[in-house]
């Protein structure tokens, strides 16, 4: 089965980076255990089902099955934010902030 490894340059989540694409707590297609996240998804090369989990606090790491297992693959750093350019973000409100200032170098 294909598999990739994310570095990131500080704490990544992916159960709340993703979550906002869940449908509700039921969803079939979206479920979070523990700290593991199970997705399925219709890639254009076809069905996906991925296990994507924390391994340390800055290391993702993804299984996936299906026709659209590498295509999900190749997407996966863009899905979890990992070319994101946070450099322009300067959260005002301080429940912001204080998470912000604790991994930013």
């Amino acid at each position: 089965m294909p598999s990739a490894t994310l570095r990131f340059d500080g704490p990544v989540s992916p159960g709340l980076t993703l979550a906002p694409l869940r449908r509700g707590s039921a969803d079939p297609c979206f479920q979070i255990v523990g700290a593991d996240t199970w997705r399925t998804s219709l890639m254009r090369t076809g069905p996906v089902t991925a296990h994507i989990a924390k391994t340390a606090v800055d290391t993702v790491e993804c299984e996936a099955w299906g026709a659209g297992a590498a295509e999900f693959l190749d997407g996966l750093p863009a899905l979890l934010g990992l070319d994101d350019d946070d450099a322009g973000f300067a959260p005002a409100d301080p429940t912001i902030a204080a998470p912000v200032a604790c991994w930013r170098p």
